[in-house]
């Protein structure tokens, strides 16, 4: 509620309740999406849910990164790539720009 100038959260998943992910991935990629990139209410960070896309959800946001933020050793998304491919036998895509971070999740059908 304190930020909602400054970020913006879309989800578009039509019947999410069919679909099953890791659990707490959805979060850990929003507060990495949080941790690396400055919002204003000029310039807000805007965070995508999308899905279902080939088997994957996709979450993307905007790159602007922070200034003073130190350097990322990434273990987070490390530690949850690892995750998803004990547990999913797949892997986690990551794709990212100038413009923007995207991370497809694979989802499991129920």
């Amino acid at each position: 509620m304190r930020d909602e100038d400054r970020i913006q959260l879309e989800i578009n998943i039509s019947q999410p309740e069919k679909y099953q992910i890791l659990p707490v991935s959805l979060q850990l990629l929003v507060e990495n999406a949080l941790k690396h990139n400055s919002a204003t209410t000029s310039k807000p960070l805007l965070i995508r849910i999308c899905g279902v896309i080939n088997g994957y959800i996709e979450v993307e946001n905007n790159r602007q990164p922070k200034q003073l933020l130190s350097d990322s050793f990434q273990i987070g998304l490390k530690n949850l790539a690892e995750r998803v491919r004990i547990i999913t036998v797949k892997e986690l895509q990551i794709d990212q720009n100038r413009e923007y971070f995207r991370v497809k999740i694979p989802i499991v059908t129920l």
